[in-house]
């Protein structure tokens, strides 16, 4: 039985006996103290041969895949069905001329050993704008023409070349407005309508379109009737002279389902069409899986090539080589175990081919139901079970009158008691979510929720982690009112993990041997201390001032932290001098270096106790300081200077007057 954490289809099957197990599904298992059952026998494929197709017939496990080797190749020579669709538009008239003389060599082309041909004409829905409703041109569109029509099939698959060529003669063109034609209404109905059409069930299904004009479609905006008519409902509408009755009343089909119809009845489509419209159906061929576009002449003379060479061009398109098919068994169907169905419900033939063929393998394919063999030699009146039931594969089989696993509880009304429900601390039977049973057997509402003997846990209330029951459905589920937790997890919601990798220090260690690892974390024992997530010291900036505080008291016994040496966790040696390491600070008389006797690193010190003299960089403010007092005083000469300048400027009035002479002469 897998693990109960997961989604269990074998312990959900509720299986009452050892093949009932089995049969749940694969990977289940049935296992007792006495008797472990027979393990299930693997599926083998048995090939045989009826006439000249192959039958493969195969066993098929419950969820066991099994592979068969399939060869296909190109048919060749096979049973054929023809059927051409020709435009009846007036402007088809010198093409249908020229099809009536070749009529006969067109029934006796031999593209297969096995082929019929059939016909059938097209022009347009019988409404306005696609037809001229004028009574006068729905009798007689053009002179010595057929009133108008949408499809109609007029020569039913046949192998009778005569009968082909004289009904062939009888017809005559027809005629409709617009350019464009309802071929797409025709090639449905010639789809749907297989037995009126006459395509036989195991041949290769052609259908030859002929036209010179574009195509009608649903919805396509040239069409008036868009938004008006509902859409085509892809039935057969057919009369009893083959006519199409259902034009007027729904739209075209669309594009996407002629390739499905068109696939889903094995007809591999060939349109014929001349160059005015040659690339409306270049564009339209690349939406089919196997289709073929023919240039034909404007009179469509020749049309008896065209089919001959597209006809083989498709052949060849049909996939060739060694194939491997995986067939697999399902356990249930619309949730009903496959092995409690009818045996006729279990086993079929499948036909496998390639798109648009009807040349196939055929398999037949049948479910195996595994079996237990300890079941078929039961201990009878086991003392296992109170001598009042048999022991099959371990369980006991009571017999009438008796309950219960061991068949000790008699069906007496003291069995009926529903006290027996009743677990203790309950008030009521099976805990008011399930059904009482004889014998105090309690049987849950609902299985999925609630579980236990007196239907006690619910399967939604163990812990939770963040919001999540059990840490999430990759952790753990709920069973029995606890977390079940799956492999690598544990905890009372499965939020612990039982790897170590977040615990490993730089040197590989586990929480550098000052701590311990749990739930993935590391718990040092100093929590004082300066240390990083796996207990290693922290020589990050401003944490040496902390080494510091513990190297005085662990080598002088001095410092803030004098009495509380114990508490530190670095060992101490001194040394003459401190040689450059890896993390030795800048201002710091401590420095480190790894030691193999513990995985913390030690702290070497200086002898004396003085630190070392500080750096340079402490003369950068005083420089700092003394540039800006230079500038000022260069600022105050400067000032002082030109105070001077102006006080020694001449007055003019004292030029004026004469007295300049004697006031320089003073001076």
């Amino acid at each position: 039985m897998s693990r109960l954490q997961e989604k269990n289809y074998c312990f959900a099957s509720r299986a009452s006996n050892c093949s009932q197990c089995l049969q749940a599904g694969k990977g289940c298992a049935y296992c007792s103290e006495e008797v472990r059952a027979d393990p299930p026998i693997r599926a083998s494929a048995i090939i045989t041969k009826e006439g000249s197709m192959s039958i493969d017939q195969v066993g098929l496990h419950l969820q066991v895949p099994l592979l068969l080797n399939v060869e296909v190749f190109a048919p060749k020579k096979g049973p054929l069905d023809l059927y051409i669709l020709m435009d009846f538009s007036n402007s088809m008239a010198d093409d249908l001329s020229n099809l009536k003389k070749m009529g006969e060599e067109l029934g006796e082309q031999r593209l297969s050993d096995d082929y019929t041909i059939g016909f059938g004409k097209f022009v347009d829905k019988v409404i306005e704008p696609q037809t001229d409703m004028r009574p006068a041109k729905l009798k007689e569109p053009w002179p010595q023409s057929d009133p108008p029509f949408a499809f109609q099939s007029v020569i039913k698959l046949t192998n009778n070349v005569s009968y082909f060529q004289q009904e062939l003669q009888k017809e005559r063109i027809s005629g409709n407005l617009d350019a464009p034609e309802g071929g797409f209404d025709a090639i449905l109905q010639a789809a749907v309508c297989g037995e009126k059409i006459g395509w036989r069930q195991h041949s290769t299904h052609l259908l030859v379109f002929s036209t010179e004009s574009a195509f009608h479609y649903e919805a396509d905006g040239v069409n008036v009737l868009s938004g008006i008519l509902p859409r085509n409902d892809e039935q057969c509408h057919l009369d009893k002279q083959g006519k199409y009755t259902h034009e007027t009343s729904q739209d075209y089909p669309s594009i996407p389902t002629l390739v499905r119809l068109l696939g889903k009845h094995n007809i591999i489509p060939i349109f014929a069409v001349t160059n005015y419209s040659y690339s409306y159906y270049e564009k339209l061929e690349k939406y089919f899986p196997i289709a073929e576009v023919g240039l034909l002449q404007d009179d469509s003379s020749n049309i008896l090539q065209v089919m001959e060479e597209e006809v083989l061009t498709a052949f060849s398109f049909a996939p060739k080589g060694k194939f491997k098919m995986l067939l697999k068994a399902q356990r249930t169907v619309d949730k009903e175990p496959v092995c409690k169905m009818n045996p006729s419900d279990k086993e079929g033939t499948m036909r496998v081919k390639p798109t648009t063929f009807n040349a196939a393998v055929s398999v037949k394919a049948s479910v195996l139901c595994p079996t237990c063999a300890c079941e078929q030699n039961p201990i009878k009146k086991s003392d296992r079970c109170h001598r009042n039931g048999d022991l099959v594969c371990g369980k006991c089989q009571c017999h009438d009158g008796w309950l219960g696993n061991f068949c000790n509880c008699s069906t007496a009304d003291s069995a009926l008691d529903a006290n027996q429900c009743i677990g203790p601390g309950m008030t009521q039977p099976c805990s008011g979510r399930g059904d009482c049973q004889p014998c105090g057997t309690c049987v849950c509402y609902n299985p999925e929720q609630f579980e236990g003997p007196f239907c006690q846990y619910d399967r939604t209330q163990c812990q939770r982690r963040g919001g999540f029951l059990c840490n999430g459905t990759h952790r753990g589920s709920c069973v029995m009112g606890r977390c079940a937790c799956t492999e690598g997890w544990e905890g009372d919601a499965c939020d612990c993990t039982k790897s170590n990798q977040t615990c490993v220090d730089s040197r590989g260690g586990i929480c550098s041997g000052l701590g311990t690892c749990e739930c993935g974390r590391c718990t040092c024992s100093n929590s004082s201390a300066d240390l990083t997530v796996t207990c290693e010291p922290s020589f990050q900036l401003g944490a040496c001032d902390g080494s510091k505080k513990c190297a005085q008291c662990k080598a002088w016994k001095t410092g803030e932290e004098k009495d509380k040496c114990d508490e530190c966790v670095f060992k101490v040696e001194l040394v003459d001098e401190l040689k450059e390491r890896k993390h030795q600070g800048a201002d710091s008389l401590v420095e480190t270096h790894p030691t193999e006797q513990v995985s913390l690193q030690p702290t070497l010190c200086f002898d004396p106790s003085e630190c070392p003299p500080g750096g340079l960089l402490w003369l950068l403010p005083l420089l700092l300081f003394l540039l800006l007092l230079l500038a000022l005083l260069l600022l105050c000469c400067w000032k002082y200077c030109a105070c001077c300048a102006s006080c020694w400027q001449v007055p003019s009035h004292l030029k004026a007057d004469g007295r300049t002479d004697g006031a320089l002469a003073s001076l």
